[in-house]
């Protein structure tokens, strides 16, 4: 149509012709490109790192026609995804570990599928995220899950370990490379982010413990087996601080009571803190006569995974972390107090410390680890009211609905006693940031406050 326009256009200037106001501006309308919006939230999706993402979700919303109102009509429409053809399929994938494109790595891996026979790409189904054991690979948890991912129309997607494969370090590069994967299978499937389940053995039970513990609002239920959190001091280990973050979530742990000492103990002092933090779900089943073994029978798994759903939007949030930028659904820690720090080990007596039964020195532990972890916990109130105590943290980050605050009025949020007020506007740049890096149709902010300013 635009070349047809340019060239009548032409056309008419050359014979002395005299334009309306109307082709005017028909030929105006025809210059400008029509905008389509699902398309381009689909295309910064789709860019490697958060820094890209972002720098480009800031340029559609100063696009012409980019509001609250057009994003929000767009992300209502169901995600463009390709048909797959079910039952078992391998695919090679590359992945960017980094937030900038400068400092960004690329890494290719494999990671195995399993489509159910039920799945169709308009509708959104659960998905297990499965990992595999120490040398294993994604193969071994995709076969243990087909059967439930069956019943429950459930996709299973586990991906290679991207490493040396070797056992699970607890390291950043690790859970870049599980997020990564995890990010790639959101985007290549029609997923429900509030049945996303996180399963391994082993390796990839260490593994699903710290995912979850670090990320738990990416979550609806964890299923580790023969894997658990750790703390060694030693080697700059410690998640087991975090535990507060997962009580809310379905738990399920398979584990041999035959097994590494440390890691049992390790499991026990994490259920006996979920169990005083009064989580509703959170349950360690051993097997007196086993070793690095479980039963899988022992749970009925589609009824756990079918029961188990991420609230999206829930009135209170709790978030424990050790930097800045750990989040838990519409909050988020921004800045920590000093002394915080992923690495802290306690100050002891080693006289004291050696007279010390075990279970007393992890106790010991776990309360000077306390200390020295940031805890923020928001509760709504009511539109635009919320309530935020916290410890250690300096500043935070609030993401809101359009139900959630009057932009007529300030929201006012009382933090440790003391009353913040702010106005905020509906921002396109907030709901287009956010959802780029969550996906995450069922919770769509569209404005932030940060506190303090």
């Amino acid at each position: 149509m635009r070349r047809t326009i340019t060239v009548s256009l032409a056309a008419a200037v050359l014979s002395g012709a005299v334009l309306s106001d109307a082709v005017l501006a028909a030929v105006a309308t025809a210059q400008e490109p029509t905008l389509d919006l699902p398309a381009e939230i689909d295309r910064i999706v789709a860019l490697p790192t958060p820094d890209e993402r972002r720098i480009a979700a800031k340029a559609l919303s100063k696009r012409p026609g980019v509001n609250v109102e057009t994003v929000l009509a767009a992300l209502r429409v169901p995600p463009r995804r390709l048909p797959a053809e079910p039952g078992a399929h391998v695919e090679r994938i590359t992945i960017s570990l980094g937030t900038t494109s400068s400092s960004s790595t690329r890494v290719t891996t494999r990671v195995h599928t399993y489509v159910p026979t039920s799945y169709e790409p308009a509708a959104a189904a659960p998905l297990i995220f499965a990992l595999h054991g120490t040398g294993g690979s994604g193969a071994m948890p995709l076969a243990s899950w087909r059967g439930v991912a069956e019943e429950l129309g459930a996709i299973v997607v586990a991906p290679d370990d991207a490493g040396e494969n070797a056992g699970y370090t607890f390291s950043p590069r690790e859970r870049a490379v599980g997020l990564a994967a995890l990010r790639w299978a959101r985007r290549r499937f029609h997923v429900d982010p509030n049945r996303i389940h996180v399963t391994g053995v082993s390796r990839g039970g260490h593994m699903s413990w710290d995912l979850a513990l670090r990320h738990p609002n990416l979550f609806a239920s964890v299923a580790p087996m023969i894997g658990g959190p750790r703390l060694n001091f030693a080697k700059g280990q410690n998640n087991t601080r975090f535990v507060e973050n997962v009580a809310h979530l379905p738990i399920r742990d398979l584990q041999g009571s035959k097994d590494d000492a440390r890691l049992l103990a390790n499991l026990h002092m994490v259920f006996e803190r979920l169990s005083e933090l009064k989580a509703p779900d959170a349950e360690l089943i051993e097997f007196p006569e086993r070793g690095h073994d479980f039963d899988l029978s022992a749970v009925d798994w589609p009824l756990f995974f079918g029961e188990a759903r991420r609230d999206p939007t829930p009135e209170r949030v709790v978030i424990l972390g050790d930097d800045a930028g750990y989040r838990a659904h519409w909050a988020e820690i921004t800045k920590v107090g000093r002394g915080i720090t992923p690495n802290f080990r306690p100050r002891v007596d080693p006289a004291k410390w050696n007279a010390l039964p075990e279970a007393e020195k992890r106790l010991f532990v776990a309360q000077q680890i306390e200390e020295k972890t940031a805890r923020l916990a928001v509760r709504r109130t009511g539109v635009g009211t919320f309530e935020a105590k916290s410890r250690a943290v300096t500043s935070f980050r609030l993401l809101l609905r359009a139900e959630d605050f009057d932009p007529a009025e300030s929201v006012a949020v009382r933090w440790n006693n003391k009353v913040v007020k702010r106005r905020v506007r509906p921002s396109a740049l907030v709901l287009l940031t956010e959802f780029a890096e969550r996906l995450d149709r069922s919770f769509l902010p569209v404005a932030e406050i940060r506190v303090p300013r």
